[in-house]
């Protein structure tokens, strides 16, 4: 009995010690958790702060046997080199998975390395449709949906309100140029939508592109880029008055935060005036009352930058989940895991798992191609409150949109989709017709224009290809190819007057010493050229819009240069005429002083006119009886008379001089150049003037004959005196002086000096 009683209690110790023991070895594997490594880039949003809330999150929501998600080692920003770096390093320590990085150029790139090492990456932001390619990119899943679904889903938009012509602009960052791809090739598909692109490279071709687009009726924006591109684009489409009704634009993967002032939630009243009744696809809306998001971001408002951080988070879940199948259902370990990795790629492929950044979770999986199967866009509408209101959902091809909700810009009727096709109801007045009508491209935006005040031009009415009362220099050379062509022409030719100038006053300062240049007259060649230099400078203050103070510029600069140019003429003509007409022994002394100061003497007429001009009868901006914009005076007409009667009289006594003179030696007088260089101006003044009058009907031709007249002018006067003075001087005398005659002139037999 002792013995039985002795062996039931060893038996009792026994059970005891293995019950003991048992609960040991469970207690000691209860607290025994293993890390499990990641690895986590973004770009620059610096999401660190949240990183252990997020972890914290999916151990609690998802947990694995004996492990968990360790704090991932981290990188905010860097070169897709630095990144794909950073991205190796921690493979090599041990990593199983990597989420990121932020960028489609970095993640081509990082996505090569985890083909590599066959490491599952999770991207939640990079939206390049080559990801997508599984035979270069077999462990690269998405928890956001990429540009290619978002280009689609921009077309399928189009289509629902539609529109037919559409017109893009995009910034050349990576985001921009994505996009516009991804929505071109989108396009392509759609032979009913016509889509044209521009970029913004600068802010002056952004401008002219847009008036452009408006001047061929397009009514409906594609904007592409990040926030502060958008804003510099609506600042000058507003400048150009297309901001409010008709025009619509559409933005993409834009935020509530975009009309706050940086770094605060207070609204900047200006970018709600700019953003209202815009049109924004957006990728799912963060909830941030749902629960995932309040434990991640306990302080969270609207107006704080939440960019992408739902697929953040859905991306750490994927992985939570993918491990709890393999060690909780599977019962692989850690090591088989790492030395199987098609193990974790098999289990992110057949993963489901909850949306918990939304109230209304949905479930998620990933298709054969590596994206979600469930596609989620919202509509959004920028309020005059500023709000971005949903008025819309996009879900796997099926668009849900509260029509009635929408509140487009300002001057259209809500709830009422506005149409693409131009405006066809907008009157004008033509002061050439005297009648009205109707623009049928929808660009004129005012009615019957005043002609009172024609400086107060409405930028709306820029380029309608009609002349109206206002409007008589609106047809620039940015939509009139007759005017920019006329610059052109007009502005080479002033190029090639100025070179020859240029290289004129060179040669008389050079070879001030030839007796060429002391026999024509130093001061004599100088005043001429300086005078026809200054004369062309008048031509280029025509340019452009009229101005009163161009408009006086332009008549002292040509004026005053006329006058000195015949003046000297006169005054050298007439030096000549003295100093051969002498018939007495007492010898004619007229120097070079006398000369300069007898031509700036003959200028004093009309110095003064232009003075009592100036002063008295400033012009002002009027418009003609050809409906044409141009500088008026009360006496312009008698000024116009006065100074070019002041002249006609100087060059008729030349005239007459010059013909005294025809048989005086030539040598030393030059007379007959002198005379030939008179005779020019006459002609010139007799048929020039006359001809630019009477096209005073045509504003542009008349502008064009104006302007070749005043270089014809100017340059063909001092070229017949200087022309045979540059041969002279850089052939005749450097050939004589090869042949050691360095005195010899041909032309001086005659002189009697």
């Amino acid at each position: 009995m002792n013995k039985i009683t002795a062996l039931i209690l060893l038996c009792i110790i026994f059970f005891i010690q293995q019950a003991v023991q048992q609960n040991t070895t469970k207690s000691t594997t209860n607290t025994t958790v293993t890390d499990i490594p990641l690895c986590f880039s973004e770009n620059g949003v610096a999401y660190e702060k949240q990183q252990p809330l997020i972890v914290a999150l999916v151990n609690k929501d998802v947990p694995i046997r004996g492990h968990k998600l360790g704090l991932p080692q981290y990188t905010s920003s860097g070169s897709s080199g630095a990144i794909n770096s950073f991205f190796l390093g921690c493979i090599r320590s041990g990593a199983f998975g990597l989420i990121g990085p932020g960028l489609s150029s970095q993640a081509l790139l990082v996505g090569m390395t985890s083909t590599t090492f066959q490491v599952p990456m999770l991207v939640y932001t990079a939206g390049t449709q080559a990801l997508t390619n599984q035979d270069t990119y077999p462990y690269v899943f998405r928890t956001s949906p990429s540009y290619t679904v978002l280009g689609q889903v921009v077309v399928e938009l189009i289509q629902k309100f539609g529109w037919k012509d559409i017109a893009s602009v995009s910034t050349t960052n990576e985001l921009g140029l994505s996009l516009t791809q991804s929505v071109s090739e989108a396009v392509r598909s759609q032979s009913e939508i016509g889509l044209r692109v521009t970029f913004f490279t600068n802010p002056e071709l952004v401008e002219f592109e847009l008036r452009s687009f408006r001047d061929y009726g397009y009514r409906i924006f594609i904007l592409f880029g990040f926030p502060a591109d958008i804003v510099s684009i609506l600042k000058i489409a507003k400048e150009l008055n297309m901001i409010g009704k008709p025009y619509v634009y559409i933005t993409i993967l834009l935020t509530q935060n975009v009309v706050y002032n940086r770094g605060t939630t207070q609204i900047n009243k200006t970018l709600v005036e700019l953003y209202e009744g815009i049109i924004n696809i957006g990728r799912a809306i963060l909830d941030i009352d749902a629960p995932a998001i309040k434990t991640v971001f306990p302080n969270i408002s609207k107006s704080d930058v939440l960019f992408n951080v739902n697929f953040m988070i859905n991306s750490f879940f994927v992985y939570g989940h993918a491990f709890q199948k393999l060690i909780n259902d599977d019962n692989y370990t850690l090591e088989d895991i790492r030395n199987n990795r098609l193990l974790l790629i098999n289990a992110i492929q057949a993963v489901k798992f909850r949306d918990r950044t939304q109230n209304k979770p949905t479930e998620l999986r990933f298709t054969s191609q590596g994206e979600l199967d469930d596609v989620q866009f919202t509509i959004g509408n920028y309020q005059p409150s500023g709000e971005l209101k949903t008025v819309g959902y996009y879900n796997n091809g099926e668009f849900r949109i509260q029509e009635k909700e929408i509140v487009w810009s300002k001057g259209f009727q809500k709830g009422v989709v506005p149409d693409s096709t131009p405006v066809t109801n907008i009157s004008y007045f033509s002061c050439n017709d005297g009648d009205f009508g109707v623009d049928t491209r929808g660009i004129i935006q005012v009615e019957s224009p005043a002609d009172d005040d024609p400086t107060i031009l409405p930028r709306d009415v820029y380029c309608n290809a009609i002349i109206d009362c206002k409007n008589g220099e609106d047809e620039d050379y940015s939509c009139s190819p007759n005017l920019r062509v006329g610059y052109i022409v007009i502005s080479v030719l002033l190029s090639l007057g100025f070179l020859y100038l240029l290289i004129s006053l060179v040669t008389i300062f050079v070879f001030r010493r030839r007796r060429r240049v002391i026999t024509a007259g130093l001061i004599f060649l100088l005043l001429s050229c300086l005078a026809a230099i200054t004369g062309l400078v008048s031509v280029p203050l025509t340019f452009g819009k009229v101005r009163p103070a161009l408009c006086m510029a332009h008549y002292w600069f040509l004026d005053i240069s006329a006058a000195i140019l015949v003046g000297s003429l006169m005054a050298r003509q007439y030096r000549v005429w003295r100093v051969f007409s002498n018939r007495t022994v007492n010898p004619v002394v007229f120097t070079e002083t006398k000369l300069f100061v007898c031509s700036i003497l003959l200028t004093i007429p009309d110095i003064l006119i232009l003075l009592f001009w100036t002063i008295l009868d400033y012009p002002t901006l009027e418009v003609d009886s050809d409906n044409n914009v141009t500088c008026s005076s009360t006496l312009d007409i008698l000024y116009l008379v006065l100074l070019i009667g002041t002249k006609a009289i100087v060059v008729l006594v030349s005239l007459v001089l010059a013909i005294l003179s025809r048989n005086f030696p030539s040598a030393f007088s030059d007379s007959r150049l002198i005379g030939f260089a008179i005779y020019n101006v006459f002609l010139i003044g007799v048929i020039a003037i006359p001809l630019v009058l009477s096209l005073e009907s045509n504003a542009f031709f008349q502008w064009l004959l104006e302007s070749l007249a005043i270089e014809i002018f100017f340059l063909s006067t001092f070229g017949i005196l200087m022309t045979p003075k540059l041969y002279g001087l850089w052939i005749v005398d450097n050939h004589t002086t090869n042949s050691s005659s360095p005195h010899a002139l041909a032309d001086t037999r005659k002189s009697t000096n």
